[in-house]
């Protein structure tokens, strides 16, 4: 379960470096961030919208360095694990200047080579 609770916040704290635009090795942030999802990963976003893990990978690009002032934090982070799946329950909070945007979010994470992998996410705002 610890392993699930770390990856997320290791992916917030590298989608907040990626967004800012501040990594020191572009591609090496990329491929760290990538490598952690199943490709069935699965997302529906606050909106309601369903995001795929191909077009995740085609979007992150096209952010890169497009919120320089942006802060991402996770909080409340509850995990529960199944004979074989972690999930992982937290509020997610971005502040964008004076635009804050709160997110209730539920993951679901596969164990491959000792690593959590993200496979499912869903999102709802809360704010």
């Amino acid at each position: 379960m610890d392993l699930a609770k770390q990856q997320v916040i290791d992916f917030h704290i590298n989608i907040q470096t990626w967004f800012n635009g501040t990594a020191s090795n572009k591609e090496e942030l990329y491929q760290a961030i990538v490598s952690t999802f199943d490709p069935s990963f699965k997302m529906t976003n606050g909106d309601g919208n369903s995001v795929s893990y191909d077009a995740f990978t085609q979007w992150l690009p096209t952010v890169y360095g497009k919120f320089p002032t942006r802060q991402v934090e996770v909080k409340e982070l509850k995990g529960y694990a199944t004979f074989s799946h972690i999930i992982v329950e937290y509020i997610e909070i971005q502040q964008t200047e004076d635009i804050r945007t709160e997110r209730e979010s539920s993951a679901v994470f596969t164990l491959k080579e000792g690593k959590a992998m993200w496979y499912s996410l869903v999102e709802r705002w809360v704010l």
